[in-house]
């Protein structure tokens, strides 16, 4: 997420809907909805006819969404309380760090400058704080929800619908939940594909800090009942042991079902013979796989 650049009507349309609420009376709004001190309401009142920072027609809906928002709540803060930034905003932040965890970018919301923002001490910057805690909720939620991509961009005639949220429900209920990160966690899919590839995800970079898997030298093709130095890098490289006794580099019937599992999986053809396309398979780096995860 970077910085939103509203135009002049939008600001105006932002402004109108935030400041009357710094006029309104205490028993206009939610009994339990604190009193904001003039400096922090304006400062937030400020952030949200600013934004913060590039042009983006999304970023600018969810800005109205939030001066709706804020503006009920007489700017009433979600993610600070009188000492500064509070554990949900701690707990929050802490989620969007690990957003790789659910293969997204934790650069996409904000996370280096919320980060320095959590030790912030005057007013405008922790409304700054406060603003980009709220809108990387909003954008992570709908991420985590509908994807980053829309179906047709990958492929024009797929046609699936991603789940859709409202923002303003999200920022809603948000506000009432005790624990963030178990809320955070609510929009992610459910499905056994995305179990399975979040679980894959982990394994690979668990690997990738290892140091990767071996690779294994150009050559001639390797057939089942072939014996070489490549045969044992194949062995290591599909982590199968050789039986008591035998010569692991032997390229023996279970070291063979070991190739035919992996190009099943690759979508090659299963022949349990090491070509040229099986090969460059088995030779992709885990840090590539990775990023295609």
């Amino acid at each position: 997420m970077t910085r939103i650049g509203l135009r002049p009507v939008v600001a105006a349309f932002l402004l109108g809907l935030a400041v009357p609420a710094l006029g309104q009376a205490p028993e206009q709004v939610h009994s339990q909805t604190p009193v904001q001190p003039n400096a922090a309401a304006e400062a937030l009142a400020r952030h949200l006819s600013l934004g913060t920072g590039t042009a983006s027609e999304h970023a600018a809906q969810l800005l109205v969404v939030l001066a709706r928002f804020y503006g009920e709540r007489q700017m009433a803060p979600l993610w600070l309380d009188q000492n500064g930034p509070s554990e949900r905003a701690r707990a929050l932040a802490a989620v969007l760090r690990d957003a790789d965890q659910e293969g997204l970018d934790p650069g996409d919301y904000d996370v280096s400058i919320i980060t320095g923002l959590l030790a912030a001490a005057t007013p405008d910057a922790r409304a700054e704080l406060e603003l980009r805690l709220s809108l990387s909720l909003l954008e992570i939620t709908s991420d985590l929800a509908s994807g980053r991509l829309q179906p047709q961009q990958v492929n024009p005639e797929l046609f699936v619908y991603p789940r859709e949220v409202d923002p303003a429900e999200v920022i809603r209920a948000a506000a009432g939940a005790s624990d963030i990160a178990a809320f955070v966690a609510s929009f992610e899919p459910k499905q056994p594909e995305y179990l399975r590839l979040k679980a894959a995800l982990a394994d690979y970079r668990g690997l990738a800090a290892a140091g990767g898997w071996p690779s294994i030298d150009d050559g001639p093709t390797l057939k089942p009942g072939m014996a070489g130095p490549r045969v044992a890098q194949l062995r290591a490289r599909l982590e199968v042991p050789a039986a008591p006794g035998a010569d692991p580099a032997h390229f023996d019937p279970a070291l063979a079902d070991a190739v035919k599992q992996f190009q099943t999986l690759q979508g090659l053809e299963p022949d349990g013979v090491i070509g040229k396309n099986t090969l460059a398979a088995l030779n992709v780096p885990v840090e590539e796989r990775v990023r295609q995860i």
